[in-house]
């Protein structure tokens, strides 16, 4: 079971600005930039196989449901 907090939404504001006033900003430096930027171009980045088969998946259920309600109007046109 999860404990209710007792701050307020204003209590939260109010935190959140005291916070970000005392907090100073963070400027990265150029080499790391430059560095992490560089990784990320050159990162290999492959489909995942899941997505296919599960595309497929889908596809075939979807078929077979269509099929299927062909199936069940054709059943009830002619009786």
């Amino acid at each position: 079971m999860q404990a209710m907090s007792k701050l307020t939404a204003e209590d939260m504001t109010w935190l959140e600005d005291r916070l970000s006033a005392i907090s100073e900003p963070v400027n990265p430096r150029p080499e790391f930039i430059n560095r992490a930027r560089n990784e990320l171009m050159h990162l290999n980045v492959a489909a995942p196989r899941r997505i296919r088969s599960s595309v497929l998946v889908g596809v075939i259920f979807s078929a077979t449901a269509l099929i299927a309600a062909i199936l069940l109007l054709l059943r009830q046109r002619n009786a």
